[in-house]
């Protein structure tokens, strides 16, 4: 438990969940409403979130707000994530990694980290889909993954949504567009093996 919570009584907890709850048309959206209660008793608004979730559970309901978590990725060093940045948290982000690496690099400690962070209902955000992943195994390979987590994925400029009908749809399109990929990368090797043999050349280590 962190140090912000263990500040607040349980009673001030589910009292300041159930601000946020009590009062839904108050605000555009419940991260609205968290970020202003969370500023009137001085928390942060990560830490209401976890509260509001809570007093969901207590009430007997299903918590139907899930914390959306962005990652901005530029390539080099003299980039800046910060319009990417701005694009989510104006999406309602309630917490945004940032990284300097290469696409092409699947081995990325900050998405290493956000891909471990991310728990049951969680939504991570995107403002592209290249942002992610350059390749469609790679793409297909993380978005695995946060359904393994019980997560979905989004990306703001695409129409990928795994939270929605529409967006497991594309999801469905992308994932039969790598198989035939991989098929046709298949076939190739394949042709290219028998073109060799007819041409007396045998393809691996000459040894």
């Amino acid at each position: 438990m962190s140090k912000t919570t263990n500040k607040y009584s349980p009673e001030v907890r589910e009292r300041a969940g159930r601000m946020v709850l009590d009062n839904p048309g108050q605000h555009e959206s419940r991260w609205s409403a968290i970020v202003s209660v969370s500023s009137k008793i001085g928390c942060s608004a990560q830490t209401l979130n976890e509260w509001v979730k809570k007093a969901e559970v207590d009430s007997g309901n299903r918590p139907s707000f899930m914390p959306l978590i962005g990652y901005a990725r530029v390539s080099t060093e003299d980039q800046t994530p910060l319009p990417q940045s701005e694009a989510l948290q104006s999406a309602g982000c309630a917490e945004i990694f940032e990284e300097h690496a290469s696409g092409g690099n699947r081995a990325r400690p900050v998405l290493a980290r956000v891909l471990e962070r991310i728990g049951k209902g969680d939504t991570l955000v995107v403002v592209r889909i290249d942002r992610l992943a350059r390749s469609l195994s790679h793409l297909l390979e993380v978005i695995e993954r946060l359904e393994g987590k019980g997560a979905f994925f989004r990306s703001l400029q695409d129409p990928i949504d795994t939270a929605s009908p529409q967006g497991k749809f594309t999801l469905q399109v992308l994932g039969a567009a790598a198989e035939f990929e991989r098929a046709l990368i298949r076939e190739r090797t394949k042709a290219g093996l028998a073109s060799a043999r007819s041409k007396g050349r045998v393809g691996g280590n000459p040894g």
